[in-house]
């Protein structure tokens, strides 16, 4: 594994010097500028072509910015990273500092001191970050790093996962957005669903906004389902980005399984998702739960249309905001004995459940202050969207998109 390491040599010398010192020890190759041979290359052009050959970078932040790129005006540094994200190559980040946000820079010209921080803040916002102080704890904290990396990297191609694996980073109470609060409401959906799963239909469409809570019902299905002595007891969730080619086709578990595709509305594989009911053999032993926006209804039943017998297809109807009374249930899961606080939160978020529970946590943990300034829902929603944001910068940038916020 040949791995770059990227960082200024102002202030961090010795430690490039003590991790060349060590490869052998790490049993891995790195590339640095030290050992660049004499080349007709700018020196820019020669650590950015060794950057692409290179399976991942260890980034290096010290008390310097570093020297200045004459062509984009930024330290050579930030050139490689933002070419190792262009070109979506692993970045291992370290600061030197026994504390990542305690991080100070150190640069004696203002401008550089700025653009340094403003660097870091770039690298804290997407990425999680190791600390060192010297060259023999960076060593140490490498290794589990880039195994735990190879590891990744040597499991099989899963384009599926069960219920418990897809929506982990949704689960726990250190989560601001979570799935596993107590379920309030929609007893007629969970009913519907039930319905369809002893029917003889194979497709169930589940439309709704965003935030209106799509996933907390398919996540409460598939958790009451899992294992459960029912014939369709296996709900397995299409990753996102997952290629729905001939080979991912060929890799659907074997026995009764329920297909879970979200945000079929922007899915670019729809068509060949619905492929399997032309497999015999998956028409009997497959059904598919499809959730996705309204703006995407038409294009999606047109896809039903083309690949399915409409006999088939159950769609439900648009899911409608919950009941004053079950919003107020939710609201009272977070704030307790005082009713004024409840109602004036039921009324502004009545019309996303997503609101309802993110900014009812926030308030209870005074993470929101004077609540009865809020003059609107929509200022109460981009509140809690802002702060929702600011909690999942580490998941966003590990492939997720946007819209997964308010799935």
């Amino acid at each position: 594994m040949h791995i770059f390491i990227s960082s200024p040599l102002s202030g961090l010398q010795i430690i490039r010097e003590y991790l060349l010192k060590h490869e052998k020890d790490l049993g891995i190759s790195f590339v640095s500028m030290e050992a660049f041979l004499s080349s007709p290359n700018t020196p820019r052009d020669e650590c950015l072509e060794h950057l692409r050959k290179s399976d991942c970078v260890i980034l290096l932040v010290g008390p310097n910015y570093g020297s200045i790129d004459p062509i984009s005006n930024n330290s050579f540094t930030e050139v490689e990273y933002a070419e190792a994200i262009s070109l979506k190559i692993p970045v291992f980040p370290f600061v030197m500092s026994n504390s990542v946000d305690k991080w100070p820079p150190q640069d004696t010209d203002p401008e550089m001191r700025k653009r340094h921080a403003s660097f870091y803040a770039k690298i804290k916002q997407n990425h999680t970050i190791g600390t060192f102080l010297d060259g023999k704890e960076l060593v140490e904290k490498i290794l589990p790093s880039i195994e735990k990396y190879k590891e990744r990297l040597s499991k099989p191609y899963a384009p599926f996962v069960d219920y418990k694996e897809y929506f982990f980073s949704f689960v726990g109470d250190d989560k601001l957005f979570r799935h596993d609060y107590e379920f309030v409401g929609r007893e007629q959906e969970i009913n519907k669903i039930n319905e369809f799963l002893s029917s003889g239909k194979k497709v169930l469409t589940l439309v709704g906004r965003g935030g209106v809570g799509k996933s907390k019902i398919l996540y409460e299905v598939a958790k009451k389902h899992d294992g459960a002595q029912t014939e369709w007891n296996r709900f397995i969730f299409i990753k996102e980005n997952v290629i729905f080619d001939n080979e991912v086709l060929k890799r659907i578990p074997s026995g009764r399984s329920v297909l879970v595709l979200e945000d079929a509305h922007r899915y670019d594989y729809l068509l060949n998702v619905l492929a399997v009911f032309r497999n015999s053999d998956l028409f009997e032993r497959i059904k598919l739960i499809i959730s996705l926006r309204p703006r995407g209804s038409d294009i999606v039943r047109m896809n039903l249309n083309i690949s399915i017998d409409p006999s088939f297809v159950e769609e439900m109807p648009e899911l409608q905001d919950l009941s004053e009374q079950n919003v107020t249930k939710l609201v009272e899961l977070f704030i307790k004995n005082n009713p004024p606080l409840v109602a004036f939160i039921t009324s502004i978020t009545r019309d996303c459940t997503l609101a309802t529970v993110i900014g009812s946590r926030l308030i209870a943990e005074g993470k929101i202050n004077n609540p009865g300034n809020i003059k609107s829902s929509a200022d109460f929603n981009r509140l809690v969207l802002d702060r929702l944001l600011d909690e999942f910068k580490a998941v966003l940038s590990h492939g997720g998109q946007m819209d997964d916020v308010l799935r």
